[in-house]
C-alpha cells in the first residue's frame, strides 16, 4: 500500500467517524448517514480503501469509541441485532469499489450501484435482526427503511460523481471516461 493510499484511507476514516454516528428523523423517516458515508469511499477510492476504511471503522467502533450509528459503540454491537448490518459494510464496501472501477463517473450508475449496496445490505442485516429480536416485523422495518435508502442512495451517487471529477486523478480509482457494462 503507498502513502497515498495510507493517507486517503486515515483521511476517510477520520470523516467517517464523524459523520457516520448523525442520525436524524425526516418527518417519520429514520435516516443515518453510516452508509452513506461508507457507501462513498469505495465508490471514489476503490474497492481496497472502500473494505479497508470499513473494517477499520468496525474495530474502532468495537473498541468503544462512538463511531457507530447514535454516537454508539462497542464490541456489543457487534453481536447484537444490528451486527449482521455492521459485519457486512467491509463486504459491501468492496462490492461498491468493484462495482464503480468498472464504469464512467456517473450520478446514474452510481445511484444504482448505491441501491444494489444498500438491498444486499439488508439481507445479512434482517437476517441476524430475525434471529436476534422475537417478534420483529421486518416487511414494517423494510418499509421504514425505504425512504432513506434511497435518499442516500441518489445523494451518494451525485456526491461521488462529483468528487471523482474534481479530486486530482491519482487520489480516485473510479475511471473518468471509460464505461463498461454493469454486469460485468
Amino acid at each position: 500500500m503507498s502513502s497515498q493510499q495510507i493517507k486517503i484511507i486515515i483521511t476517510a476514516l477520520v470523516i467517517t467517524c464523524l459523520v457516520a454516528p448523525v442520525k436524524f428523523d425526516v418527518v417519520t423517516i429514520p435516516i443515518t448517514l453510516q452508509t452513506l458515508v461508507l457507501f462513498c469511499i469505495p465508490a471514489v477510492f476503490g474497492k481496497r480503501v472502500g473494505f479497508t476504511v470499513a473494517a477499520l471503522y468496525l474495530l474502532l467502533g468495537a473498541a468503544g469509541l462512538p463511531v457507530y450509528a447514535g454516537f454508539q459503540g462497542g464490541y456489543q454491537k457487534l453481536y447484537g441485532p444490528t451486527a449482521g448490518f455492521l459485519w457486512a459494510f467491509p463486504f459491501i464496501n468492496y462490492y461498491i469499489g468493484w462495482a464503480c472501477e468498472r464504469v464512467e463517473a456517473n450520478f446514474f450508475y452510481h445511484i444504482v450501484i448505491f441501491v444494489r449496496a444498500h438491498f444486499l445490505l439488508l439481507v445479512p442485516g434482517f437476517i441476524v435482526l430475525y434471529l436476534s429480536l422475537e417478534g420483529v416485523q421486518l416487511w414494517d422495518t423494510f418499509i421504514l427503511l425505504l425512504p432513506g435508502l434511497f435518499i442516500k442512495s441518489i445523494v451518494g451517487g451525485i456526491l461521488t460523481a462529483y468528487l471523482i471529477k474534481k479530486l486530482p486523478p491519482q487520489w480516485v480509482e473510479a475511471p473518468k471516461h471509460k464505461q463498461t457494462n454493469l454486469s460485468t
